[in-house]
């Protein structure tokens, strides 16, 4: 199992196979400022280790690792056992985002068009589904599904 350094400078391991999402940590959302990369298992890790070390340490353990672009235009690595999309994006995303994914339980926004984020699910072993269609039906179908279900969670 792989195992980083805390921001507080304890050793934790965290298996691959758990392992939801990794970024780049930002350095408002961590109370420490040696955090350098995020990674989202069943909780919240920041750890001091830069994204390129983390990533290859989990991948040797989880070959289900798949990578696309924040609209911070900074790479964001996913699993795709949880993942699936593209999913038409949703009113109020990221005016950098051109497609989205469900990465678990929440979306995320993504630089990629919805044929490139297809293949990268399908790569990583999620699942691929369907390109999303456009047009004055598709409009309408999404509005209605808007207005009448809860916003769902977006990741950061």
């Amino acid at each position: 199992m792989p195992t980083f350094t805390a921001t507080n400078g304890v050793p934790v391991t965290i298996p691959g196979t758990d392992v939801i999402r990794m970024r780049d940590a930002y350095p408002e959302e961590s109370t420490q400022t040696n955090a350098k990369c995020r990674i989202d298992h069943p909780g919240v890790q920041f750890v001091t280790e830069d994204a390129n070390t983390v990533v290859p340490a989990v991948k040797a353990e989880n070959s289900y690792i798949g990578q696309l672009t924040l609209p911070t235009t900074k790479p964001v690595w996913f699993n795709g056992t949880v993942s699936r999309g593209p999913i038409r994006l949703v009113s109020g995303h990221h005016p950098a985002a051109r497609s989205a994914l469900y990465i678990g339980d929440k979306i995320q926004y993504v630089t990629e068009m919805p044929e490139e984020v297809r293949t990268a699910i399908e790569a990583a072993g999620g699942n691929a589904l369907p390109i999303p269609s456009e047009g004055f039906f598709a409009s309408i179908a999404s509005a209605v599904v808007d207005r009448f279900s809860a916003a769902p969670e977006v990741w950061d």
